[in-house]
């Protein structure tokens, strides 16, 4: 079994998705990620990139709404309610995701 260590970038959702394709095209049969239990390499890769997904598409809506990032980041956590239970990360990602959306 081969073992190899990922790290994702921290700069933007564009790279942690981008990191995700790449890492799917590996096709690991399992995922240890540094935060969060052990679990299928598929299973990992959709569910982290339908999290990043609706962190991108929700912070952009509210950007494009008009609204600041104060208000993305109050409207976004809420709309996860306790699908993300780290806040902090989710904070930190509708930040980066407010940074990138047009």
């Amino acid at each position: 079994m081969a073992v190899m260590s990922w790290r994702f970038p921290h700069s933007s959702l564009r790279q942690w998705l981008a990191s995700l394709d790449r890492l799917e095209a590996l096709k690991p049969a399992i995922i240890v990620p540094s935060h969060g239990p052990t679990g299928d390499g598929t299973a990992f890769i959709t569910g982290y990139r339908a999290y990043l997904m609706e962190v991108r598409d929700g912070t952009a809506a509210e950007k494009r709404a008009g609204r600041s990032i104060d208000q993305a980041v109050e409207a976004v956590t809420a709309a996860f309610g306790d699908r993300a239970p780290d806040k902090a990360r989710l904070v930190g990602a509708i930040k980066g995701a407010f940074a990138e959306a047009p």
